[in-house]
């Protein structure tokens, strides 16, 4: 089993071709009642795996609204029997790692879209460093900021870690624990909220945890020990992470940040040391080469979405 809906069957090759396998796994799957998604070969332990499952698992997953999910939720995909949704309060931090091509910035634009049409009061901050291309259509919005280079981003998280010591007090003098009670208190004492929830996505983290091009050493330190901060104590204050990174290694993404993202969507992983990077197994390389396909990991469990 890869996770509760997914299965991989290892046949010896018995000098019987990759391509005759690939070739007959139609007739394979009628004969064994499933659904095939992929055929690989082994060739150094000359061993053919089959990737499938008892239910289709669909190649794409295109919303058709995005204003019934409710707020501070979010879409994470599909599965071959249902459609999960992420809730903020739950998952107040993300990463999202994968190669090019792997569904990485399209999950990422839908999961800003999602949250700012729900929640007309979240405020969103785009650090984009690959000239702004990924993000562009969200510039013009409210409520929407969007960064392209590492100075500016710098500038902008130390105003946030100055946000992160106004709220702990807020939330002292308010004898709150987290936003959620503090939101609740001032709505039942009739008042107006003085606190909002502020969403920080990193697209290519790597760009910026990263000393030389763009970034100084300077920026970098203090980009690092700003974010770790909203890793540890952003949940509680209203300010979300979300992390995306190609390179998950522990250069390209600081290890006390990754640590404190606990919800995880991984797109198809080059090799084993990269799947096991990000999510502690080798599952991300058995993915078929289908775009938009990942692995959802939430506490400790993994499932295969769309």
């Amino acid at each position: 089993p890869l996770d509760s809906q997914t299965r991989k069957l290892r046949l010896a090759r018995v000098g019987i071709s990759p391509v005759e396998f690939d070739r007959k796994k139609d007739e394979l799957a009628s004969a064994l009642h499933v659904y095939v998604d992929e055929v690989r070969e082994n060739r150094s332990q000359g061993t053919i795996d089959f990737v499938y499952g008892r239910e289709p698992m669909p190649k794409e997953f295109i919303p058709g609204t995005y204003t019934a999910i409710g707020s501070n939720k979010f879409l994470v995909g599909i599965t071959r029997s249902k459609k999960f949704v992420a809730d903020l309060r739950d998952t107040p931090h993300l990463l999202v790692a994968g190669q090019t091509g792997g569904g990485k910035s399209t999950f990422l634009r839908q999961f800003i879209t999602s949250l700012f049409l729900n929640n007309a009061s979240h405020e969103f901050f785009l650090i984009d460093l690959k000239g702004g291309l990924e993000f562009q259509l969200f510039e013009k919005l409210d409520r929407v900021k969007v960064f392209g280079n590492v100075e500016h981003s710098a500038y902008m998280l130390g105003g946030m870690a100055k946000e992160i010591q106004t709220r702990m007090a807020l939330l002292k003098e308010k004898q709150c624990k987290d936003i959620q009670q503090y939101l609740a208190k001032v709505k039942e004492e009739g008042g107006s909220a003085r606190l909002t929830r502020k969403i920080i996505v990193v697209d290519e983290a790597a760009e910026l945890f990263l000393a030389g091009g763009q970034a100084s050493s300077g920026d970098v330190q203090s980009a690092r020990r700003i974010l770790s901060q909203i890793a540890r104590q952003g949940r509680s204050l209203g300010i979300h992470l979300v992390i995306a990174t190609q390179r998950p290694d522990s250069r390209a993404l600081d290890p006390q940040i990754k640590a404190n993202l606990p919800g995880v969507l991984c797109f198809q992983m080059v090799n084993d040391v990269s799947s096991i990077s990000v999510l502690g197994t080798g599952r991300a390389t058995d993915l078929p080469p289908v775009p938009g396909r990942g692995i959802w990991k939430n506490s400790l469990d993994f499932v295969e979405v769309q």
